[in-house]
């Protein structure tokens, strides 16, 4: 039995004798996850189709066919690796070693260049290095080897544009060798295909691998260092990387002998650099690769619209360096085509059937190295490897395990009712009067419908018990008591009471969803006049938007220590996320953005860790499916915090447990179709599961869940835990 196989079993033997203390293949254990050297154990592997499907949450069938696949797909020598959530689920060679063949990467060499370019501009703007640059800046400043310019309008380009194909320089559309002496890659050798633009900087798109070769002179010039070394340093052995070469062009006595872009690595440690990139550029608590460059690269750089000159390729496919293959449209000289592939997923294809890729949504990465040149199917390879990753229609259950402390719960239909017909969301919590606590968006809320006491945002107050409750519109909404605060403007998801004061985060609804401000409210009064703090969670991609708190008892009494627990999420372009975050902050200081912390994983002794810088923060709970709309509380009977989710299609709902706000997560249920929502007509996405803490029954065993998920109303019905 190997390395890997005891640590499984020993992993799964510690997991069974301490239940709650680890999560077995747990999502939130991947992303803190970071394989060591190779000559050190290397990443660790799966290879039993059970130990697949469960843990990694891959199909084993359609890995198997990934393979035939790839073994039939060119009789070159190659190796290849698939690896989910950190595990490696799929490893192919034939003739080549994944672990020490470094022969030529060609074109994935380009992603890499522009990776460890982008590390460059981020010391150099921290005077960490020379010369500072930026992708903006005229990129021929840093080459002073070119000089006299072979063209005057190479004075114009950017950095930015020698690596998304938009400067002009000698496209292999011309026909001309990709290689040469520095004097020809640079236009001064006489060749007129070298020295002179193709077209104007950033008003065409030609693919050009000698455009990259000067990236890495800009490398050279900015730090100080040859290309080779900075990188190897820079990045290479930081995130473990053993096996690697580099391709030198001579320039003579006037230029020398300097790297290029050009290298060689072996499949498993390309798939370092592209884990590091799903993991936002860091490894371990370093970060290695500039978040903002990792960002940059999801989108396309630049706004030429005419067709790439020699494959005719859709132009939006180049980023900074990689590429997005989900922008591919079939209408190209090689009829690749972006369907079945990710939004989010980044490619870099070389020639000879190479490829280095990763999705974040997937938490996939993909690789393929062979040292050869020529076509092959690149997009398909991903392809494959995407469809190869279960939904959850495929199966029932995400990697997080089976609760150990309740065996299941039942959803009494009978007890469904709805009311407040146009009004949504719903988030609650129990007030120092003994009552609930609610709000509502879009609607009259209680005793009003979709027009009639229609506001943006309201708040109301539940009296009695569930089974007979009266609710009250306490500030907008029918009959209210209160005039509207938020009458035409706000919505919110997450409301909590703590000594007395009600505090909610509220989206502005100042920019299209996600794009949004958010900002912290109160009320004195128990929801009748509100006031907003100065500060925002600002809008833009990838940043930090809290959405919700954990819920204790009355008025938080009972809470695990002195701190207020919130959750959020990241924003990103398509609003659907795959990761949820969290925090806390002292519960006499919620009004002072200072005091806030976040969770930014654990130390050796599994202990939380906690930041107040919040691009620190990691995930508390992950789904590749989706992770929308996370609240949690506590169920003190059963000492377990509940944590609900859905994946934001109709009818998808997870529960889960765990001994902590911050878990380890395990499954209670995991629903493709719940109350079987699917199918009904309905067109509303799903919204947030509320579980109210006051309605949670002396034993812990019945509780019930208010949502809004299949149509805007107040909707609730009973469940039933089965405990251990």
């Amino acid at each position: 039995m190997n390395t890997i196989h005891w640590f499984l079993v020993l992993f799964v033997v510690v997991a069974i004798l301490l239940p709650g203390v680890l999560s077995v293949g747990a999502p939130s254990e991947q992303e803190g996850y970071f394989p060591p050297p190779e000559s050190k154990g290397g990443w660790r592997k799966l290879e039993k189709p059970d130990e697949i499907k469960s843990i990694a949450g891959m199909d084993p069938d359609k890995l198997s066919e990934l393979k035939d696949w790839l073994m039939a797909s060119d009789k070159r020598d190659f190796a290849a690796v698939v690896i989910r959530n950190g595990y490696i689920v799929l490893e192919v060679e034939r003739g080549n070693s994944s672990k020490t063949d470094s022969r030529r990467v060609a074109s994935v060499s380009k992603a890499i260049c522009a990776t460890v370019l982008a590390i460059a501009s981020e010391r150099s703007q921290h005077g960490e290095t020379p010369h500072k640059m930026t992708f903006d800046d005229l990129a021929f400043k840093f080459i002073p080897w070119a000089k006299p310019l072979s063209d005057p309008r190479k004075a114009k380009i950017t950095v930015r544009q020698l690596l998304n194909h938009t400067s002009g320089i000698c496209p292999e559309a011309t026909g001309a060798p990709n290689d040469g002496t520095w004097q020809y890659i640079l236009g001064l050798s006489g060749d007129e295909r070298t020295a002179k633009l193709a077209f104007d900087p950033g008003r065409g798109c030609g693919y050009s691998t000698i455009a990259l070769a000067h990236a890495a002179l800009v490398c050279e010039y900015v730090t100080g260092e040859p290309y080779d070394k900075f990188a190897v340093e820079a990045l290479f052995k930081p995130i473990g990387c053993e096996h690697w070469w580099f391709q030198y062009y001579d320039g003579g006595k006037e230029i020398g002998k300097h790297p290029s872009h050009g290298m060689g690595m072996p499949a498993r440690d390309l798939a370092r650099i592209a884990y590091c990139m799903l993991r936002d550029g860091k490894w371990r608590d370093k970060q290695v690769i500039p978040k903002w460059f990792v960002e940059q690269t999801a989108v396309p750089s630049h706004n030429v619209t005419t067709p790439e000159m020699r494959w005719g390729y859709n132009p939006k496919i180049f980023s900074l360096g990689w590429e997005l293959p989900a922008y591919l449209t079939g209408q190209n000289t090689e009829g690749a085509s972006g369907k079945g592939i990710p939004r989010d997923a980044r490619y870099k294809p070389g020639s000879g059937g190479q490829l280095i890729a990763f999705v974040p949504s997937f938490d996939l990465v993909v690789t393929r190295q062979t040292g050869s040149s020529g076509g092959w199917q690149f997009a398909e390879y991903l392809r494959r490897a995407c469809a190869a990753v279960l939904t959850t229609s495929q199966s029932s259950s995400t990697s997080y395990p089976p609760s150990t402390a309740i065996k299941s719960i039942t959803w009494d239909r009978d007890t469904l009712e709805s009311a407040s017909p146009g009004s949504d969301l719903w988030p609650v919590t129990w007030g120092p009067d003994g009552n609930i606590y609610t709000s509502w968006g879009d609607g009259g809320g209680f005793g009003g419908t979709n027009s009639d006491g229609r506001v943006s945002m309201g708040f109301a107050r539940i009296e009695g018990p569930p089974e007979n409750y009266t609710g009250i519109n306490i500030n907008g909404g029918k009959n209210c008591t209160n005039p509207a605060s938020f009458p035409s403007k706000g919505k919110t998801s997450g409301i909590v009471f703590v000594d007395g004061v009600l505090y909610a985060w509220l989206n502005r609804q100042d920019g299209p969803w996600p794009d949004v401000n958010e900002s912290l409210i109160w009320s004195n009064d128990r929801g009748a006049t509100w006031k907003e703090s100065s500060w925002k969670w600002p809008s833009g991609p990838g940043n930090f938007k809290a959405t919700t708190f954990l819920q204790f008892g009355k008025d938080y009494a009972g809470a695990r220590d002195d701190y207020v627990y919130f959750y959020g999420r990241d924003e990103i372009p398509s609003a659907k996320g795959t990761r949820g975050f969290m925090g806390r902050v002292h519960r006499t200081k919620l009004k002072s953005r200072d005091a806030y912390e976040f969770f930014a994983g654990f130390d050796v002794d599994r202990e939380p860790i906690w930041s107040r810088d919040v691009n620190k923060r990691k995930p508390h709970f992950t789904d590749a499916a989706g992770v929308e709309g996370i609240q949690v509380v506590y169920d003190v009977p059963i000492k377990r915090y509940l944590l609900t989710v859905h994946r934001g299609d109709q009818g998808t709902l997870g529960v889960f447990d765990a001994p902590e706000p911050w878990g380890p997560w395990t499954t209670v249920a995991y629903y493709d179709n719940w109350l079987k929502l699917k199918g009904t007509g309905l067109k509303r996405d799903m919204l947030d599961i509320n579980i109210p803490t006051k309605w949670i029954s002396a034993d812990g065993s019945t509780l019930w869940a208010v949502f809004s998920g299949g149509q805007d109303r107040f909707n609730m019905i009973r469940a039933t835990l089965s405990l251990e």
